[in-house]
């Protein structure tokens, strides 16, 4: 019973360690792609409102 709950603890504390550095990297990959996305939309989506509102001014 002592024998089987120790390697367990340690297996835990292995995966633990181990799992949170795969989503650390996976995170910061996926935060600069998605940060990559919006960066080239907004200036488009400034571009779209801004004729959408010359449009109403023109008008």
């Amino acid at each position: 019973m002592t024998d089987n709950k120790q390697p367990e603890r340690e297996d835990n504390t292995v995966e633990k360690a181990s799992f949170e550095q795969v989503p650390s990297t996976r995170a910061g990959d996926r935060v600069l792609r998605r940060r990559r996305k919006p960066r080239g939309l907004f200036p488009y989506i400034v571009r779209n409102i801004r004729k959408l509102i010359r449009g109403t001014g023109s008008r």
